[in-house]
């Protein structure tokens, strides 16, 4: 069975230099806020005596996955999951969600459109919800796009996604 070794480093401004906050042999004490920015994670591979850097979210939820996949380690919590706004449409193209970088598309900059793109959205998951998935899930997929589209009429037709609540 493969032995990690597991160093966590942040940059440090004033010594414009990285520093150590975690080392560690459990996967289980990575977190997702280690490979934010200025942040990553050092993996030493102890049987072959060879690194590789995780770098982002999507980089240590790999690796994690193979972790699981490949032996019988098993996560705790490592980070909770997202499935109403996961992290996929998060970040989507420079720093912004999805459904902001939508709205700005021409087409959905008449406010009539992007309000018949929401509805079209709370509809999909309102019609999938005993097909695919936990049902209760996809309602709350829904409530999220009725909720966006409550919002965007509320502030005259700007999407403001900071006010929408999580669940």
């Amino acid at each position: 069975m493969t032995k990690y070794l597991y160093t966590c480093y942040a940059f440090d401004e004033e010594v414009r230099d990285f520093h150590t906050v975690l080392t560690t042999a459990n996967a289980n004490e990575l977190k997702v806020n280690q490979v934010e920015e200025g942040r990553f994670i050092e993996v030493k591979d102890i049987n072959k005596n060879n690194y590789f850097k995780l770098t982002d979210r999507i980089m240590l939820e790999t690796f994690l996955h193979s972790l699981e996949k490949n032996s019988a380690w098993k996560p705790e919590k490592c980070f909770a999951k997202d499935h109403i706004n996961p992290s996929h449409y998060k970040n989507y193209f420079e720093d912004k969600q999805w459904l902001t970088v939508m709205s700005g598309i021409p087409t959905f900059k008449n406010p009539e459109a992007f309000i018949g793109a929401l509805e079209l959205q709370i509809r999909k998951y309102l019609d999938r919800r005993d097909r695919k998935g936990e049902g209760l899930e996809q309602l709350r997929k829904s409530r999220w796009y009725l909720d966006a589209l409550i919002n965007y009429i509320e502030n005259n037709h700007v999407l403001n996604l900071d006010n929408l609540k999580k669940d």
